[in-house]
């Protein structure tokens, strides 16, 4: 069973490539409201996680599908972060758009926290 937190696209990163994965981006845990931090060096494509959760994923409208690629948003590629709450233990899916919009300049949006309940 899944649960989500936020369906809306917040740019946390508007910039050059430089100091892009020494950042780190900070993100609530839906179970406890704990505070903590995700890298984009820790980023998987969407199409790398279990059908299950892409469904879940197409089903609530987080991810728009293009041929068998997914978006957050047109044109803005999926990924996502798996982590784990370092107060709860609770497994969760940051789901993140990154793309390059000029030569060595990112845009990164926060679109979701997903808890694997």
């Amino acid at each position: 069973m899944y649960k989500y937190a936020g369906k809306r696209n917040n740019l946390i990163w508007d910039g050059d490539d430089t100091g892009i994965t020494e950042n780190s981006y900070p993100y609530t845990c839906i179970e406890c409201g704990e505070q903590s931090q995700h890298s984009v060096t820790d980023l998987q494509d969407v199409r790398g996680v279990s059908n299950e959760l892409v469904g879940y994923l197409l089903e609530n409208k987080l991810v728009s599908q293009s041929d068998s690629y997914y978006f957050v948003k047109a044109g803005i590629p999926a990924y996502v972060v798996a982590c784990s709450c370092p107060k709860c233990g609770a497994n969760q899916y940051i789901l993140i758009g990154l793309k390059e919009i000029q030569p060595q300049r990112y845009n990164i949006y926060r679109k979701s926290v997903i808890s694997t309940e």
